[in-house]
């Protein structure tokens, strides 16, 4: 662990000369950097009541800085549509993607349009419809609430994906001394179909598939990841009247028979939570559109350090890191 450690710092420190470098002398033209978000909070002190778990601590000021860095690096914020209709090669651009359907994800829309920027909101569409809430945030509450550090429930919280819904969300009630998972706030509750409909009516709104109830597809059969995938397009299209294009990999665990199903059911577009760049033209429809790389920002972190490296063409850190999860992972 120590050595890995070690090896990681390596890799990210020589990755931050040499992509800062890269992009100061000249950066790919075509290049598209897909950003992934959770939650959106309002500060710091809304993190701090434990209402949820903090995924990447982004506040509503975060986004702002965020926007504004890349627009000002002459990016142009794009939609699904635009991304399927192949943007002109010699310009940069970006995307804004979140997942999970939290209902505080309606903060964003006064940025979005002060900004004229296009969001892609990924939802599960079962959980919308029950009123569900994430296992992860009950888990979250429950032992940060018996005491439990920050670094022993990130642990407990991660050994536990992979594995099936119905056996992770068992586990938390058990654990949490629970009979069924419910939100207790507007910080962690999702959106409620009335709510995600006209949310979803926002000319700058596009909302993607997230399976029924976020279920790590490659834990289930392909004729079921099949069933979930068709389920959640049905679902989802009966809240908002549009068929959802695209489908956020819940986890980001994807394998072949995930990918085929996806086409079955006819989305068109695949996002990964590995961290690489789109390049355009697309080489390949069949592959390419369905393992589209995403860059995290993490708040506790300086933005924008994190932005200039997301641009850079190298990327070697985020190719390390991608081998290290495949191997975690054993793909």
């Amino acid at each position: 662990m120590f050595l890995t450690s070690i090896l990681n710092r390596a890799v990210m420190t020589v990755d931050h000369v040499c992509s800062r470098l890269q992009v100061r002398m000249g950066e790919r033209r075509g290049g598209l950097v897909t950003l992934f978000f959770h939650g959106v909070f309002l500060d710091e002190k809304e993190i701090t009541l434990d209402l949820a778990y903090p995924q990447q601590r982004t506040t509503l000021d975060d986004m702002l800085r965020i926007i504004e860095y890349y627009q000002a690096a002459g990016y142009r914020f794009i939609s699904p549509g635009d991304l399927l209709r192949e943007p002109d090669p010699a310009g940069r651009y970006a995307l804004l993607t979140f997942d999970d359907g939290y209902f505080n994800n309606q903060r964003m829309l006064p940025l979005l349009e002060k900004f004229d920027v296009p969001a892609l909101f990924f939802v599960p569409g079962e959980m919308v419809l029950t009123g569900k809430a994430y296992w992860w945030d009950v888990l979250w509450r429950s032992r940060r609430g018996q005491g439990a550090s920050v670094d022993t429930v990130m642990a407990e919280t991660w050994n536990r994906v992979g594995a099936r819904a119905d056996k992770i969300e068992s586990e938390v009630m058990t654990l949490a001394g629970v009979n069924e998972l419910h939100a207790v706030s507007d910080t962690d509750r999702l959106f409620t179909a009335e709510e995600l409909a006209k949310f979803a009516a926002h000319p700058l709104v596009s909302i993607g598939n997230h399976g029924c109830s976020h279920e790590c597809l490659t834990a289930y059969s392909s004729a079921e990841a099949q069933a979930i995938l068709a389920r959640a397009q049905q679902q989802l299209t009966s809240i908002t009247g549009k068929v959802p294009l695209a489908i956020a990999y819940p986890y980001g665990f994807l394998s072949p028979s995930v990918v085929a199903a996806c086409r079955t059911v006819g989305l068109k577009l695949g996002f990964t939570t590995e961290a690489w760049k789109h390049y355009f033209p697309t080489k390949s429809a069949a592959d390419d559109l369905f393992k589209i790389g995403r860059c995290t920002i993490w708040s506790d972190r300086p933005l924008e350090p994190q932005c200039e490296l997301t641009r850079a063409d190298l990327q070697w850190h985020a190719k390390y890191r991608s081998f290290i999860e495949r191997r975690k992972r054993g793909g």
